[in-house]
């Protein structure tokens, strides 16, 4: 374990073993670090943050902030959750939830200047570049988000991919790329899911799925319009059929 002189680190922080301290980090009470993560110099880590191991914070990057929330008492503000093996970058903020446990999951890279607010849900092997995330958003695995602006409540699919500077106001399905103001769904997000070692005969389903959807699936999502049109019920596509039927107030545009 190598911690820097001039960290303060109170007493009642819980460090795991190996990890590394920069120069001028701050480790508040009741806040938890796991094996093997590495703090740059001048890292924050507030109170209730739960990390797991093998994390790497760089400098000016502030976890476990009170939420941006004026009528929340910060009394009863609920931990911040990270995973394992994220990459935060430099002057990053990710706030404690109102609610609920905001919750990174593992293996993502958050991009410099990046804002992840209270009671949001991320999950696993996610690219976000200089974005800001409001409250109470869920973005899947493997989604890629640029230079966005997303709206408070708004979920993200599993391998979507949005165009920089797209502000988002509305769900975003799975698999598809996003862009343009207002946005709009554009196609299948093909190259990520071959990437991702998706059969051809996935992908053929799912891309059949979206051709019905820019139609009559994003107002009828029964499984039945599938066998009535000859789409495979691939495991996919039943992903993407369970997380239309989930409450939403609105699916971006397919153009």
């Amino acid at each position: 374990m190598a911690i820097a002189n001039t960290a303060v680190i109170h007493p009642d922080a819980r460090l795991g073993k190996n990890v590394s301290v920069g120069e001028y980090c701050v480790i508040e009470a009741d806040a938890e670090i796991g094996d093997d993560c590495f703090l740059d110099t001048h890292v924050v880590v507030k109170s209730k943050v739960r990390m797991g191991t093998g994390n790497r914070i760089s400098s000016f990057t502030t976890l476990g902030g009170l939420p941006q929330h004026t009528r929340h008492n910060p009394d009863e503000s609920h931990p911040l959750i990270i995973g394992n093996h994220n990459v935060f970058r430099e002057h990053i903020s990710v706030h404690l939830g109102t609610v609920e446990p905001t919750v990174i999951g593992d293996n993502n890279y958050i991009m410099i200047q990046t804002h992840i607010g209270h009671d949001c849900q991320i999950g696993n092997q996610c690219t976000i570049g200089g974005t800001v995330i409001a409250g109470h958003v869920r973005v899947g695995n493997n989604a890629v988000l640029a230079l966005n602006a997303i709206h408070q409540f708004c979920r993200i699919g599993d391998y979507a991919m949005l165009a920089g500077g797209a502000a988002i106001r509305k769900d975003v399905p799975p698999f598809v790329l996003v862009g343009s103001n207002p946005v709009a769904v554009y196609k299948l997000n093909s190259v990520a899911l071959r990437r991702a070692g998706i059969s051809r005969e996935r992908i053929n389903a799912l891309s059949d799925c979206y051709r019905l959807f820019k139609t009559i699936l994003y107002r009828d999502t029964s499984l039945d319009i599938l066998s009535q049109h000859n789409i495979p019920a691939t495991e996919d596509v039943i992903y993407l059929i369970n997380w239309l039927q989930q409450p939403s107030s609105a699916v971006s545009t397919v153009r």
